[in-house]
């Protein structure tokens, strides 16, 4: 969705300690800019990090569009040239539904964790990623 706006994205996974497969979006500069580009100069923009709530994804954040009234914040806040943003997906829904050795589809272990993970495991994992 971020690509079809013209903004550049990038798609990184991340691991956390329990073995879930966390994917994160990243907008590291405005519209039109080139992702490669984009992704140099990001070290020198001050990080954003944007969390979803339960039953939701990070497509949240940029569903309203890239453009008008409505324009979605994150591309907002990229298109200041400022910020570089982060979209987190927490374990379980659609973009983070992978385990390094639990199958979502026929192990029921992979669903046992309550939100109390999301702000053990799953955020300081991403935090670690976005500070390398």
């Amino acid at each position: 969705m971020v690509q079809f706006h013209d903004y550049p994205v990038l798609r990184y996974p991340v691991v956390t300690k329990d073995g879930y497969i966390l994917t994160i979006h990243r907008i590291p500069g405005p519209k039109g800019e080139k992702p490669v580009k984009s992704a140099k100069k990001a070290a020198a923009r001050t990080p954003v990090l944007f969390l979803h709530g339960i039953l939701s994804s990070d497509e949240l954040f940029v569903a309203s569009g890239s453009e008008g009234d409505s324009k979605a914040l994150p591309y907002q806040i990229a298109d200041t040239g400022d910020y570089d943003v982060w979209m987190m997906n927490f374990r379980g829904n659609s973009f983070s539904r992978q385990h390094m050795w639990l199958d979502p589809d026929f192990e029921e272990d992979f669903w046992s964790f309550s939100f109390e993970e999301f702000g053990d495991q799953d955020l300081p994992s991403v935090l670690d990623f976005m500070r390398t």
